[in-house]
């Protein structure tokens, strides 16, 4: 997730964690920012039609609500643009729940994706794919777990002052 010597899918072998190369950040394009909002959009329409939902916070208040759209089975795996959205919300309440964590670009071997970074460091989070993974995996999704999960995760990183 940050950096692929601490990553728990980090090939062993010393050469193949130097060959990979170094992630790239910039400040997302006003393309890429709108595709966002676009995904924020239809996770707001969808709230509103099917569940009701008007007015909620893009915070952990606001996930606790939108977690009906999960366990209604309103959210399936193959509903890319929707799942991604809840993964963009998601990220959202994580930068609400965490100082100094924003929305950025990444270049690394994996391709170019959205991420929230914290600050200048190399710490950041895929937030954006983790619940269409999950529903992908069969997995069950809980937005405040994964919330909490992140929080408890990057805390320690971003305290060590190992990832500048």
């Amino acid at each position: 997730m940050v950096d692929l010597s601490h990553s728990p899918d980090a090939p062993d072998a010393p050469d193949a964690v130097a060959a990979a190369s170094v992630p790239v950040f910039r400040a997302l394009a006003a393309h890429e920012q709108e595709q966002l909002d676009r995904e924020r959009l239809l996770v707001c329409q969808v709230a509103a039609s099917e569940l009701g939902l008007n007015d909620w916070s893009m915070d952990r208040s606001g996930l606790v609500q939108l977690q009906a759209l999960l366990d209604r089975g309103l959210v399936q795996p193959d509903h890319l643009l929707l799942a991604r959205g809840l993964g963009v919300v998601l990220g959202d309440a994580l930068t609400c729940e965490m100082d100094d964590m924003d929305w950025h670009m990444v270049s690394d071997d994996w391709g170019t994706d959205p991420v929230v970074r914290y600050c200048e460091s190399s710490i950041q989070v895929g937030a954006r794919d983790m619940v269409l993974k999950r529903l992908q995996d069969g997995r069950e999704v809980d937005l405040v777990q994964l919330l909490d999960g992140m929080v408890s995760h990057l805390q320690p990183m971003i305290d060590s002052g190992d990832y500048q």
